[in-house]
C-alpha cells in the first residue's frame, strides 16, 4: 500500500480542519500513533506549507480505527487461568468490546497437540547450527556449545542445554519441521480465513508470574490451589504454539493482579501482518493504558 504522504490532498478551503495534536487531544491518541496511521495508509492529512492538515474524513476514520476489527478468542486459550488473571483479562477485552471490537469466539481443535510434535523438538535441535552461528557472525572465536553449557547455574536450563549438547532431538527434527509444522500454521491460516479474522487475543500467561525456585530455577506451581503444575510448561502455554507457527505476537498491559503483578494481554497476527499488528496495538495501548513503574 502506497504511504498518504505520496499524494497528501489540498483540503477544501471551508472544510473544518484539524492539526494533529487536536486529534490526539480528541482521541487520547499519541502524535507518534497518528504518524504511523498515516504511513500506513489509512489516513491522508493535507497540507499548508510543511504543516499536516487532517480533515473530517481523516477524523471519522480515526474513530473507526478499532471498530470493525475482528479478533479471535479461542476458548482454549482462556481455559484453566488463574482467577485474578481471568478477571483482569476479561475487563480487558470488554474495554475492547465497547470500542467496538468485534470478538469471535471460536477455538482451534487440536492446537496444542498438533504443537507438542514441533515444540521441543525444534528448540532443542536448532541451537546446535543457530548458536555457533550467531556467534561467528557477531566476531566471538573461542567459546563452543560445550563452554556455555558448563557455565549455566540453573539447574532446569542445564537440563534442556544437556538435550540440547546431545541432540536429543534431532532424529524427530526432520518431520518436525517439514510435516508436523506446516501442519500447525495450517491450522492457524484456515482459523484466520474461516472466521475472518484481523488477529487472536488471549491473555500471554495463564497465571501472574511465579517466585522462583531459587534451588531449581523452575520447578512446581499451583493455579487456583490445584494440583501442582510443571512451572514452565505452564507459563508458556499460550505463547508456545504462535511462536513456533512463525506468526506475528504482541504482548500488551492488560492490568494488574491484586497483588500488584502486571497481566499480559497478547494479540497474534497472520503470517506477514507484522505492520498491520503494529497499528492494531497501538490503538489497543492507547485504549488499555500502559503499565506503571515498578515500586521500590
Amino acid at each position: 500500500m502506497p504511504s498518504a504522504r505520496s499524494s497528501a490532498p489540498k483540503l477544501p478551503t471551508r472544510e473544518a480542519t484539524y492539526t494533529i495534536s487536536e486529534l490526539a487531544r480528541e482521541f487520547a491518541l499519541t502524535t507518534r500513533a497518528i504518524r504511523f496511521y498515516e504511513d500506513e495508509g489509512l489516513i491522508a492529512p493535507g497540507r499548508d506549507g510543511r504543516a499536516r492538515v487532517y480533515g473530517e474524513r481523516e477524523r471519522v476514520r480515526l474513530k473507526l480505527i478499532l471498530r470493525g476489527k475482528r479478533l479471535g478468542i479461542p476458548a482454549s486459550f482462556w481455559n484453566g487461568l488463574d482467577r485474578d488473571v481471568e478477571a483482569v483479562a476479561k475487563a480487558a477485552r470488554a474495554k475492547l468490546a465497547d470500542a467496538g471490537v468485534v470478538l469471535v469466539e471460536a477455538d482451534m481443535a487440536g492446537l496444542f497437540e498438533q504443537n507438542g510434535k514441533v515444540s521441543f523438538v525444534v528448540a532443542l535441535h536448532e541451537p546446535i547450527a543457530d548458536i555457533p552461528a550467531y556467534l561467528k557472525a557477531s566476531g566471538i572465536e573461542g567459546i563452543t556449545l560445550a563452554d556455555i553449557a558448563g557455565q549455566i547455574a540453573s539447574p532446569d536450563v542445564a537440563g534442556a542445554f544437556g538435550a540440547i549438547t546431545a541432540d536429543a532431538f534431532g532424529a524427530a527434527y526432520p518431520d518436525a519441521i517439514n510435516v508436523q509444522r506446516p501442519a500447525l500454521q495450517k491450522i492457524y491460516e484456515a482459523y484466520f480465513r474461516d472466521h475472518h479474522l484481523d488477529g487472536i487475543l488471549f491473555p500471554t500467561t495463564i497465571a501472574p508470574a511465579p517466585v522462583i525456585d531459587a534451588e531449581k530455577g523452575s520447578s512446581e506451581m499451583s493455579i487456583n490451589g490445584g494440583t501442582p503444575v510443571p512451572t514452565f510448561d505452564t507459563m508458556i502455554r499460550n505463547t508456545d504454539p504462535g511462536s513456533n507457527a512463525g506468526l506475528p505476537g504482541l504482548s500488551l498491559y492488560a492490568g494488574l493482579t491484586p497483588g500488584g503483578l502486571p497481566v499480559g494481554l497478547e494479540i497474534d497476527g497472520p503470517v506477514g501482518s507484522d505492520a498491520k499488528l503494529l497499528g492494531l496495538g497501538l490503538s489497543i495501548e492507547l485504549l488499555l493504558g500502559s503499565a506503571p513503574p515498578p515500586k521500590g
